[in-house]
C-alpha cells in the first residue's frame, strides 16, 4: 500500500472514531437524562407508596445513575487524551448484581436466591480491586 494510501485511511478512520465517540457521548447524556427521569418518578413513588414498597427501586434508580456518571466520566477523560480505564465495566457489572440483589431482597422469597448474586458481586470485587490497581500503575 502507498504512503499516501495509507495516510488517508487512517485519516478516515480518525474521523469516523471521533464521529463515533461524538454518538457515543450524544447517546449517554440522553440516556443519564431518561435516568434522571426515573429517579424522580422513584422518588414521588416513595413518599406516595410507603417506605419498605420502594426504597429498593429507588435506590436501584440511583446506582444506574452513579453508573452512568461514571461512565460519561471515563469517555471524556478518554476524549480528552486520557487512558481507557476498563474497571468502569466491572463497575457497571457489579452495580448490576448488587441492584438484583436488593430489588430480589424486597421479594419473599428463598433466601438462597441470593447466593448467586452474593458470590458475583464478591468476584467482582476482587477482580475490579485488581484492575484498578494495575490502572493505577
Amino acid at each position: 500500500m502507498k504512503k499516501e494510501h495509507k495516510e488517508k485511511v487512517l485519516l478516515l478512520s480518525e474521523k469516523f472514531s471521533d464521529l463515533m465517540n461524538i454518538i457515543i457521548m450524544i447517546i449517554m447524556l440522553v440516556i443519564i437524562i431518561g435516568a434522571v427521569g426515573f429517579l424522580i418518578r422513584d422518588i414521588f413513588a416513595f413518599y406516595q407508596a410507603g417506605f419498605a414498597s420502594s426504597i429498593g427501586t429507588m435506590l436501584g434508580s440511583l446506582l444506574v445513575l452513579w453508573v452512568l456518571l461514571e461512565l460519561l466520566h471515563t469517555q471524556i477523560d478518554y476524549l480528552k487524551g486520557g487512558t481507557f480505564n476498563i474497571s468502569v465495566f466491572v463497575l457497571v457489572a457489579m452495580v448490576a448484581f448488587i441492584r438484583k440483589l436488593m430489588v430480589a431482597s424486597l421479594k419473599p422469597e428463598k433466601l438462597e436466591a441470593a447466593y448467586y448474586p452474593l458470590a458475583v458481586i464478591g468476584v467482582l470485587g476482587i477482580v475490579y480491586w485488581l484492575i484498578k490497581r494495575a490502572e493505577k500503575t
